[in-house]
């Protein structure tokens, strides 16, 4: 897959968004790719990963009993006929049971479980109880693997028949069982194995689920750290009906817009502009990071940001007129796009907004009130190239900040308001980029 470009390939997090396949399948060989994938052709990526595991487990078993049947012809090829002869059937079952995908998305997990689970009690009835080979049911429970949660009465219906079979094999199969019943070594032998096989298969499976757990987790932290502010992403975790809902005083809000690149798209490709795009607020998602500033999102080709969410007024005034000075330099070290050069107009307000979480399916974190509103108007009645800010704002970053008047002008839908041009940064201020 190509490398993932944006702020998903500079992001701390991006390794758990982007959706790579397995890395251990990738560097696979072809030949072992297609052996891993063969009969599956499910595009959704848990059917595919629950067939994946059937064919290994299928891959699994066909390669003991061909072991199985190797062995067992050097050790004893007369005695042991019957036993050969369910190994060959085993190794044949297994090649073919990758056809069955074709049937549904567990018709092979469930005739291969099937198949695996009465071909074992026959090894039983041939080996008997001495053999211990019983004990490779006690990893019944891993055929979640196969048929996943989503099908649980299935599981539940697979785990019943290996019960039964389990069952019958303690108080119905003789101890020594039928074929070379008086071979005490060959069970002995059976025993050990049965014992070591299923000790490192409930330790790998073990160690498999629990990985594929963690990984989950893992991508929906870093998921969950993409979409939301740290502290908002915290309280959400422990949040028994996830709302999250705050009122802030004095919110520094940004609204940014790119004048004259809606007309500067219209000859381009949409991949050219959303790679544009993607370049362009990747550079503004680290300039937010780098002055303490909160993206909230993106509009067409605009973009919010809020400062003092966390309660701290003045701090957030400052770094929203930071992060504004910092979005103009990059607007204007960006080269032109489609043959036309564009700049940006901007307003800062600042006041109180409700701030939350909304959403079940796919969250966002938002900001609503006047304040909002009044943001949006600084940037709509603003200049090209100009940071067009409220009194409000003027005087919550006072002490940071140069301002040059534009006196009092009409604001729709807001009347007479007085209002200035963020200028720089005060030398003698605290302020610093």
């Amino acid at each position: 897959l190509p490398a993932p470009t944006g702020i998903m390939a500079r992001d701390k997090n991006a390794h758990l968004l982007s959706p790579r396949p397995w890395r251990w399948v990738a560097a696979l060989p072809h030949f072992g790719r297609r052996l891993l994938f063969a009969g599956i052709s499910s595009p959704q990526p848990t059917v595919r990963r629950r067939q994946m595991f059937t064919n290994i487990l299928a891959g699994v078993a066909g390669l003991n009993a061909a072991f199985h049947l190797i062995a067992n012809a050097a050790y004893d090829l007369e005695g042991l006929i019957p036993v050969h002869i369910y190994n060959a059937a085993m190794v044949a079952f297994c090649l073919v049971n990758h056809r069955l995908h074709r049937l549904g998305d567990i018709a092979a997990a469930v005739v291969l479980l099937v198949g695996i689970t009465f071909g074992h009690s026959f090894v039983l009835w041939a080996f008997g109880t001495a053999s211990d080979l019983h004990v490779y049911f006690t990893l019944a429970g891993f055929t979640l693997f196969l048929v996943g949660v989503e099908n649980f009465r299935t599981f539940l219906a697979l785990m019943g028949l290996a019960l039964i079979a389990l069952m019958a094999a303690i108080f119905l199969i003789p101890e020594n069982g039928a074929v070379l019943a008086a071979d005490r070594g060959l069970r002995q032998n059976l025993a050990i194995e049965a014992m070591v096989s299923a000790f490192l298969m409930n330790g790998l499976l073990t160690v498999t689920a629990l990985t594929a757990l963690h990984r989950a987790e893992e991508r929906a932290e870093g998921l969950i750290a993409a979409m939301l502010p740290g502290r908002i992403a915290e309280r959400l975790k422990v949040s028994r009906d996830r709302r999250i809902a705050d009122r802030v005083d004095d919110c520094s809000v940004l609204f940014l817009d790119m004048v004259g690149f809606t007309s500067a798209t219209n000859e381009q490709e949409p991949e050219e502009v959303v790679a544009f795009l993607d370049r362009l607020f990747s550079r503004f998602d680290e300039a937010c990071q780098r002055h303490g500033a909160e993206k909230i999102k993106t509009l067409g080709d605009g973009y919010l940001a809020a400062g003092g969410l966390d309660g701290k007024a003045e701090a957030g005034a400052r770094a929203i007129g930071l992060l504004a000075i910092d979005l103009a330099r990059i607007i204007d070290e960006t080269p032109a796009f489609g043959g036309a050069a564009f700049g940006m107009r901007a307003g800062i307000h600042s006041g109180p907004v409700t701030a939350g979480v909304i959403g079940d399916i796919r969250i966002s974190y938002d900001i609503w009130g006047d304040t909002v509103n009044t943001a949006s108007r600084m940037e709509s009645h603003g200049s090209p190239g100009r940071i067009h800010v409220s009194e409000d704002f003027r005087k919550l970053a006072a002490d940071h900040f140069d301002f040059e008047p534009r006196g009092a002008i009409e604001v729709k839908g807001l009347g007479q308001r007085t209002t200035y041009f963020l200028a720089g940064i005060r030398q003698d201020g605290q302020a610093s980029g």
